[in-house]
């Protein structure tokens, strides 16, 4: 018995101190800002501004929500276009609308939620005191669901205070203090310690978390001086059969941002966000970026993922509120193939770029 005992109690200490060991490890790397300000975002902002492309930045061990909000801070001029949306939007760039003729940045945010797309509209209110002329929202079919699972979000929160009509009616808000202990979750994430590794490993090699580079041919995580993403080449050429599988294991087990679905007020915080922009002369774009042809056609069957209802419910909104809306969740109205994917929830840069080919701003001058 005392053996037993004594092994429990040696395996119990272990397994503590590992964990302790973990914590400490995340909590000092820390490699997406959750617990210590970090200026290296502000340099990537400012040098985008400058015209440069960055690379280095952009998997999950990056914080995209605060290089965000320093890009914003750090804008000099009026912005006439801009899109805001999750890595499904990310792809959109300042040459694919009207040809580049608008002053255009993509604000788009991994794991986006609605809450996002208004503390990114708060953060030009906050800084510049105005929202964009033209706005494109990436409207994932999860910004409706209540039970979405994204609570990234909340690290820009103080930001959506600055849309006041939007957030003043808001009763579903996630606790602050749920959110400090999700935060603090993060410490023994198995995620975010392989992102902390690749972190490390990444700033031995580079000696920095970023660098500039002269053209697109670079095989890395890219930002044009828009703020839109190109992928590594492994993502940006992919192996079709990868992609195929990628796109099959997307719809097994638990789907993102999807399972158990709940309006609740998702919907009339929407039309709050709409209604808030038109007030203000803003004009808005619906995309509904489509989805690989096999994931689409095992969810659009299942409906409790609702994704043929969340069409039908955007493309009514859009025509009761007067706006435009582009794309598909379902790539066949597209005449897409699997070859315009890279997994079961992005379409290649072309696809957006032809999705966006007919879309005209709404005001001659901006």
């Amino acid at each position: 018995m005392n053996r037993y005992k004594k092994f429990l109690i040696t395996l119990t200490l272990l397994i503590l101190i590992t964990l302790i060991a973990v914590a400490f490890f995340n909590y000092k790397v820390d490699s997406a800002g959750l617990f210590f300000k970090n200026n290296v975002m502000q340099q990537a902002a400012k040098k985008l501004l400058q015209g440069k492309i960055v690379a280095g930045l952009g998997d999950e061990a990056f914080d995209d929500r605060a290089f965000q909000i320093s890009l914003i801070k750090l804008i000099q001029r009026e912005v006439a276009v801009i899109a805001t949306g999750s890595s499904r939007t990310k792809e959109l760039r300042r040459r694919y609308l009207a040809n580049g003729k608008y002053s255009f940045f993509n604000h788009a945010v991994n794991g986006a939620n609605l809450e996002d797309y208004i503390a990114i509209l708060g953060a030009y209110k906050k800084f510049h005191g105005y929202f964009p002329k033209e706005v494109i929202l990436g409207v994932d079919p999860w910004i409706l669901n209540r039970n979405n699972g994204r609570i990234r979000w909340k690290a820009i929160q103080n930001y959506t205070i600055y849309a006041k009509q939007i957030t003043k009616t808001d009763k579903a808000q996630i606790p602050q203090r749920l959110f400090f202990l999700k935060k603090y979750q993060e410490l023994l994430n198995y995620t975010y310690t392989l992102a902390n590794i690749r972190h490390i490993l990444t700033k031995l090699q580079r000696k920095k978390p970023y660098y500039i580079v002269n053209n697109l041919e670079v095989d890395d995580f890219l930002r044009e001086p828009d703020a839109s993403i190109h992928y590594p080449y492994e993502t940006r050429f992919p192996n079709l059969k990868e992609v195929n599988l990628k796109a099959l294991k997307y719809t097994k087990g638990s789907v993102y941002g999807l399972e158990n679905f709940d309006y609740a007020n998702k919907k009339e915080k929407f039309q709050q966000l709409v209604d808030t922009l038109q007030n203000e002369g803003v004009y808005v774009t619906l995309f509904l970026a489509p989805y690989h042809p096999l994931t689409y056609d095992i969810l659009s069957k299942v409906p409790k993922y609702k994704i043929k209802e969340l069409e039908n419910y955007f493309h009514k909104f859009a025509k009761q509120n007067h706006l435009k809306i582009v794309g598909s969740y379902n790539p066949h109205k597209l005449h897409l193939s699997e070859k315009d994917f890279f997994d079961g929830m992005h379409c290649n840069d072309h696809v957006i770029k032809q999705v966006f080919s007919l879309w005209k701003p709404s005001v001659s001058s901006l």
